[in-house]
């Protein structure tokens, strides 16, 4: 899914003090975490640029430089996200969490919202 997908197909809840800025900071640290595979799909019109022995790449585009969209796919699998927050939801029930951990009705609500939602189908055959 691309990141403007994603974004609009986020509940208002989930919204909430969240700017559509730092939606995308989010998945760019997800997709440095290894979480996510990121590519980015908005058409380049790029102008090299040599200064000595470097050389930097310059948009000409200023469309392209402002709006960039990205693709995203998930490489952790929908199971095994599932399997990791019953684990957390099971710790929070045990009282095993620090005080900056999620409150266990938060995981719950997260757990039903997976559960109800069917998964994405997949647009690209598996590597």
């Amino acid at each position: 899914m691309t990141s403007v997908d994603l974004y609009t197909s986020l509940p208002p809840r989930a919204l909430e003090g969240l700017t559509a800025e730092g939606f995308w900071q989010v998945l760019h640290d997800m997709a440095r975490k290894g979480l996510l595979e990121e590519s980015l799909i908005t058409p380049q019109n790029l102008l090299m640029v040599g200064l000595g022995p470097f050389v930097f790449p310059v948009e000409l585009s200023g469309k392209n430089r402002r709006n960039r969209i990205w693709l995203y796919k998930p490489l952790v699998e929908r199971q095994e996200l599932l399997a990791y927050l019953e684990a957390q939801l099971y710790l929070a029930a045990r009282d095993s969490f620090g005080p900056s951990s999620p409150p266990a009705h938060q995981l719950e609500e997260l757990l039903d919202a997976m559960r109800t939602t069917p998964p994405e189908p997949t647009r690209f055959p598996p590597p």
